[in-house]
């Protein structure tokens, strides 16, 4: 597991026990915008690649959620 995989799901399950109001969809969205600007802080840029890596992540995670 990467470190961006780690931190999008730690971020994840904290969203989650924040606000179990809100909807998965919007959850994953507010993730993956904290996840461009985790990367950002990390690399200094954001590539596709990295983009790429986003979408994998959470796609995992929509699959748990199920």
């Amino acid at each position: 597991m990467t470190d961006l995989e780690k931190s999008m799901r730690k971020q994840f399950q904290y969203m989650r026990l924040g606000n179990n109001i809100m909807e998965t969809q919007k959850e994953l969205a507010q993730l993956q915008e904290w996840a461009e600007k985790w990367i950002i802080k990390k690399k200094g840029k954001l590539t596709i690649s990295d983009e790429n890596d986003i979408k994998h992540v959470l796609d995992k995670l929509r699959s748990l959620d199920e």
